[in-house]
């Protein structure tokens, strides 16, 4: 009885201690493989699922963590070829990220991210019209779906120029602002350009007082210290007269003013949106990117704060992938009620400071022969160049502490696989309750992933997805994925000049229009995680009824033995 007691303190002591010290929920049917404390608030957990085999990385951060989210692009600006990417880990390294993922889709074509990029409050590129951005705000709240904003140049007598875009490229009859983000200087043709100048970063969100410093007919170089308004058609033509006024009724000085529709810190382009208020909400298109398993590169949060980046690996033996509806299942199991998603397949990157912990499914070089050193993770696992990443970094009063962790679960050696620090006991392991997600048993064919393109330069025309060559020439090397068959339905598309798979039709609906479906969750996600609460709290109560009874036949069986004199 005395050892029952013994147990059941020990139980009562160490339940109260994983709902004080664990922070992750952890899906039902996975199981932890490795959970690392990476920062105050910030944990990283390996998961893994038996059948269909999976492996997951979660970078799970606390509501009120000493840490920031924030949007780094690719060497400081904006790609206009591969050899302009960067690599994650780089990205990461560079800005001294406790973790990170990858970031947006890019266009085959020009290299550019397809989406808008803003940072420290500051914009780099402009969102594209119809194409959805996760976005944080000043308050710290993120927000899902397309960014409206809006710029201008408003020159001392009032004559409004209005703003096409932010380092895109220029299409007819528009004024577009290049800054240093963009490179050395705009591109040909233009008909019209103001080189500006200013005391601070020019891009910065609100109103921005500039210096004309220059005018010029036709395109050329983008001062390091400002930036060219630079326009073609009706908009040359205004931009023409606005600098012939100079000195005749207008000063040089002017306002540049760039407005989001939510204070935006930091914001990405994403696509599609998963998960809106705890609803799988995106485009069922029967497609490829859609249906097929994938490697997958995710974002989630809930309205408590809590945010999970997340990479599934794919196309190995021991991770099958996922296809769009199994990741929302995913992300819903982990907690989230929002969530996004980012450029997958060979592009999947999860990096804990600078060092790549999933198994990227390139199996070989898939870009420029001039990578950086560093760029295989491990025989056969490759880890790809992009536009952007989404990193966390600590706040800057913050301190570091080195990271600790503890293997849960056998798992091999390499990246992901997580070491095993001390005891195990620095780093307790993750509640495992959560919502339960609903079987992902079933298979679709295997398939490269499916990256946008964007028809005709300055168009915004999107053309996707196109599976891109490299993926393609993997899809006959890969072996053991893809065993069964799909739901019976077989993708519909049509093949572009190039020689691209396009399915048809697809669209970026704004969540209300046709072509736009809210697909049901399942009756078991509705009970969410107190189930898990309730269980746990069930084992309290019962263990501390099992120690008050033992607590009292043990009284009453001293009480009624013989006593040496002593006790008296």
């Amino acid at each position: 009885m005395r050892g029952l007691r013994k147990v059941g303190l020990a139980v009562l002591l160490l339940v109260p201690v994983s709902f004080a010290q664990a922070h992750s929920t952890v899906p039902n049917g996975y199981q932890v493989r490795a959970h690392t404390a990476l920062h105050e608030g910030v944990e990283h957990v390996t998961l893994t699922f038996p059948d269909p085999a999976q492996t997951v990385h979660v970078a799970h951060i606390d509501p009120g963590a000493p840490v920031a989210v924030e949007a780094v692009s690719a060497h400081d600006g904006i790609p206009h070829r591969n050899t302009d990417h960067e690599l994650p880990s780089d990205m990461c390294r560079r800005v001294s990220c406790i973790a990170g993922i990858n970031g947006d889709f890019h266009d085959l074509s020009s290299d550019q991210p397809l989406g808008g990029v803003i940072t420290g409050g500051r914009m780099l590129r402009s969102p594209r019209a119809g194409y959805d951005q996760v976005t944080l705000d000043r308050g710290g709240r993120l927000h899902a779906g397309q960014l409206g904003w809006s710029g201008s140049l408003v020159a001392s007598d009032g004559t409004t120029i209005p703003l096409g875009g932010v380092n895109v490229d220029r299409g007819a009859d528009a004024a577009v602002l290049y800054t240093p983000a963009w490179g050395g200087s705009t591109p040909a043709g233009a008909e019209g350009e103001l080189v500006l100048r200013a005391a601070g970063p020019i891009g910065t969100l609100g109103t921005t007082s500039v210096e004309i410093v220059a005018t010029r007919s036709g395109s050329g170089g983008i001062p390091t210290d400002g930036a060219v308004l630079s326009a073609t058609g009706s908009a040359g033509a205004a931009l023409r007269g606005l600098a012939g006024r100079i000195g005749t009724g207008v000063t040089r000085t002017a306002q540049l003013r760039l407005e989001t529709a939510v204070d935006a810190m930091q914001s990405l382009g994403a696509h599609p949106v998963l998960l809106r208020d705890g609803r799988r909400v995106f485009p069922d298109t029967p497609d490829g990117f859609t249906r097929f398993r994938n490697p997958r590169t995710l974002l989630g949060w809930n309205p408590s704060g809590e945010i999970v980046m997340v990479t599934v690996d794919g196309r190995n033996d021991e991770a099958e992938g996922m296809s769009l509806a199994q990741a929302a299942d995913l992300l819903v199991g982990l907690g989230a009620t929002d969530a996004v998603n980012f450029d997958g397949g060979g592009g999947t990157t999860f990096v804990v400071a600078g060092e790549v912990k999933n198994l990227p499914s390139d199996d070989r070089n898939p870009g420029p022969p001039a990578y950086p050193d560093g760029h295989v993770v491990a025989p056969g696992h490759v880890e790809r160049m992009a536009p952007n990443a989404l990193v966390i970094v600590p706040k800057a009063s913050a301190s570091v502490p080195p990271p600790t962790t503890t293997t849960t679960a056998p798992g091999g050696s390499g990246p992901g696989s997580g070491s095993t620090g001390g005891s195990g006991t620095d780093s307790p392991e993750p509640v495992l309750t959560g919502r339960p997600v609903p079987s992902i048993g079933d298979i679709s064919p295997s398939d490269p992933d499916l990256e946008f393109t964007v028809g005709g330069g300055g168009s915004g025309r999107l053309v996707l997805p196109s599976p891109d060559a490299d993926d393609r020439d993997q899809k006959g090397r890969r072996k053991g994925r893809g065993k069964g068959k799909g739901d019976g339905s077989s993708p519909e598309g049509f093949v572009d000049a190039d020689g691209n798979w396009i399915p048809d039709p697809f669209s970026f609906p704004d969540g209300t229009g046709p072509g736009y479906s809210a697909l049901p969750s399942g009756p078991e996600e509705e009970a969410g995680p107190l189930l898990g609460l309730g269980f746990t709290l069930a084992v309290t109560v019962a263990t501390g009824m099992i120690i008050v009874v033992g607590g009292a036949i043990s009284h009453v069986r001293r009480a009624r033995r013989t006593r040496p004199a002593l006790w008296l």
